[in-house]
């Protein structure tokens, strides 16, 4: 039973990680082709340059 367990999450794990690799690969390719401003279901990443965010954002 146990083993059963064992097997099952470290599935669910090995499957998660991949999904986690592949979105990564996504954003820095997609970040690439469009001079560094990616979007990803709809957010974009953005850089703060300069301490006017703060202290809500850091720089």
């Amino acid at each position: 039973m146990w083993k059963i367990i064992k097997k099952l999450i470290s599935a669910f794990t090995t499957v998660l990680l991949f999904i986690l690799l592949i979105t990564t690969l996504f954003m820095v390719i997609s970040s690439q082709a469009s001079d560094g401003e990616s979007e990803f279901f709809g957010y974009e990443m953005k850089t703060i340059l300069s301490g006017s965010m703060e202290p809500e954002i850091q720089t």
